[in-house]
């Protein structure tokens, strides 16, 4: 018989997830899981294949605010439901809209990592790159 040995979510793709015991499963996945990623400024997705620095920004979730930390910075903390500008954004192959996290997350990504990057709100993203939803749980034989 097959066991769980942790549940991990990943709020920002990428970097360090968070342990969990259980999580809520939305129409995008597991419950914060790949909700945020980090872009460059024409909206390309970056991962830690590239940027392997990227395993190294601690994610929390505290109640309404997403915090991010890195060793030798100070916490950066975002409200989870934030407002920005929404602009396109590619993630592998499909195109879809991001929602911008703000020019304070942009220069505390751009310092930790060390080129112009903005962090962006994605779970549409998902949506569109890998359905989820139990309407297509249910199509499938």
């Amino acid at each position: 018989m097959a066991s769980v040995a942790s549940l991990h979510v990943y709020p920002v793709k990428s970097c360090r997830g968070i342990a969990v015991g259980s999580f809520r499963v939305t129409d995008t996945g597991p419950e914060w899981d790949r909700r945020w990623m980090i872009v460059r400024p024409g909206g390309i997705f970056i991962t830690q294949r590239s940027h392997p620095a990227m395993a190294t920004i601690a994610v929390a979730i505290d109640g309404s605010k997403l915090v991010l930390s890195a060793p030798g910075r100070a916490p950066l903390e975002l409200p989870v439901d934030h407002a920005g500008r929404s602009w396109p954004v590619v993630v592998w192959r499909s195109d879809c809209l991001g929602i911008d996290a703000g020019d304070e997350a942009a220069a505390w990504l751009t310092e930790v990592l060390g080129e112009p990057l903005r962090l962006v709100e994605a779970s549409a993203c998902w949506t569109a790159v890998f359905p989820c939803s139990s309407d297509n749980a249910r199509q499938r034989p």
